[in-house]
This record gives structure tokens, C-alpha cells and sequence, in this order.
């Protein structure tokens, strides 16, 4: 019985270790990332005007984004990078480039979060209904929705300074693509076929079941981004896991004096 009890409270200090250790290598991963996005921000000349200091922010995500843009396309990207950008999609675009409108999206709404903005993924259709381009948009306020293109450096306002959700961009792209700046591909990333927030489809048989449980929660799925509230959550996921590996050390410590003392 004995062996048994030691096998059990074994499980419990292993599993509660390794969850620590697991919990301070994304927490550190975090810093990480919050360090390369405060530095971006410092770049930026905020001054509380929502309108103005989005413009501010776009201006100083594209500084880091552009030239690693160009960097990735003469160079290409190597998949043995795969494990780093797992763990850190922001560390793998500053390190090595990306190339990919995805790693910039998250470099850039981290970097709008932090300034107090609420942020969204969006995912620009083609006409055949696939994702070809991947921006964010931004809301703060009576500001936005606004979409921003950060590989491009790029945030969609009009001549009043009003900010373009994608619904308006979808609708005025024969209006809008004209007054885009050359230079660039932007253009090329129309709006017309419509986006999605997030890509369903990706999850298969398990569509069904995950759109159940979130619609208990959300009003309305077609809006939802999951990759935004995913990230969220991996905010606070380190925090609560050092929570539950203090518990289960805790449980195995003294399941453990109660065997030795039995």
C-alpha cells in the first residue's frame, strides 16, 4: 500500500514540476516578446488621441516590419524555424523576418494592445474564399473599427480621418485601391471578396462542437477571432500555471508526509 502511495505522490510532484518548468519558459518567452514590443512603441509619438496615435503606431510597427519584409523575400524562409515560431510567433518575425502578413499581424497588435487598444485578426478572402492576406483591425474609444496592414505600414483611413473597418474597405475597394501608395504590393490585397475572422473550417469535425460551447459565451461567431482571444489567454496561462504547479507539489509534499508517517 505504501508503494503505491509513493507512486501516486511521485506523479503528483513530477506532473507539478514539470508544469512549473513549463510555465516559467513561456513567461519568460512573454518577456521576451513584451521587451521587442515596448521598444516599437517607444518609436511612436503617442499624445491620447486615439485617431492620431493609431497613425503613430502603424508608423512605428512599419519601420521594423517593411525592411524584414524585404529581408524575408530576398532570402526566403526556412521551415527549421518551425519550433521557434510555435513558441513565439513575434520572436521568430523580429529574428529572422517571417515573411508572412500572419507574424507581422502579431508583432502589430501586440504592439496596439499594449497602448490600450482593442485588436482583432482579420483574414482577407480571395475570390475562391481562401485567406490570402492576414491584417488586424483596432478599436479604442469612439475610434475603429480600423484596419491596419502592418507588413505594409499601413492603417486605412479616409480623407477625414475616419477609420476603415473591413466591412467599409470590402464595400469602397473600387474607391479606395486608387488612393493606396505605390511602392508596394498593398494594393494587390483586395477586400472585395469579403474576410473572415476566423478560419472554421481549419478545425474540421470539430467545428461543430467548438462553435457550440462558444456560442454559449459569444453573440455572434461571424465577428469572433479566436487567434485574438487565444493570445489572451496565453497571457494569463503562465500565471495560472504556476498556480497549479504549486498545487500539485503541494498535494504530492503532503500525501507524501502522510505515507512516510503512516
Amino acid at each position: 500500500m505504501n508503494m503505491k502511495n509513493y507512486a501516486f505522490c511521485s506523479v503528483f510532484l513530477l506532473a507539478g514540476i514539470g508544469v512549473f518548468l513549463n510555465a516559467f519558459r513561456i513567461h519568460s518567452t512573454h518577456r521576451i516578446e513584451d521587451e521587442l514590443v515596448d521598444f516599437i512603441i517607444a518609436q511612436a509619438q503617442l499624445n491620447g488621441n486615439a485617431m492620431k496615435d493609431a497613425e503613430e503606431l502603424t508608423r512605428a510597427i512599419g519601420l521594423f516590419t517593411e525592411p524584414r519584409r524585404a529581408f524575408s523575400d530576398s532570402t526566403g524562409f526556412s521551415t527549421k524555424f518551425q519550433q521557434t515560431i510555435a513558441r513565439s510567433p513575434i520572436i521568430t518575425f523580429i529574428a529572422y523576418g517571417g515573411g508572412a502578413c500572419g507574424f507581422s499581424s502579431e508583432v502589430g497588435a501586440r504592439v496596439f494592445e499594449k497602448s490600450g487598444y482593442e485588436t482583432r485578426f482579420v483574414q482577407v478572402q480571395n475570390q475562391r474564399g481562401q485567406t490570402h492576406h492576414v491584417v488586424f483591425d483596432v478599436r479604442k474609444g469612439d475610434f475603429g473599427p480600423c484596419v491596419v496592414d502592418p507588413i505594409f505600414g499601413h492603417i486605412f483611413l479616409d480623407e477625414h480621418g475616419h477609420g476603415l473597418s473591413a466591412a467599409e474597405l470590402g464595400r469602397d475597394w473600387a474607391e479606395v485601391q486608387p488612393s493606396l501608395p505605390d511602392g508596394n504590393r498593398l494594393s494587390e490585397y483586395s477586400f472585395e471578396y469579403g474576410v473572415q475572422f476566423t478560419n472554421w473550417s481549419r478545425f474540421g469535425l470539430l467545428e461543430a462542437p467548438i462553435k457550440a460551447v462558444l456560442s454559449i459565451f459569444v453573440a455572434d461567431l461571424e465577428f469572433f477571432s479566436l487567434r485574438s482571444w487565444y493570445n489572451r489567454f496565453m497571457r494569463v496561462f503562465p500565471g495560472l500555471s504556476f498556480t497549479l504547479s504549486l498545487a500539485l507539489i503541494w498535494l504530492g509534499s503532503k500525501t507524501w508526509t502522510k505515507t512516510r508517517k503512516a
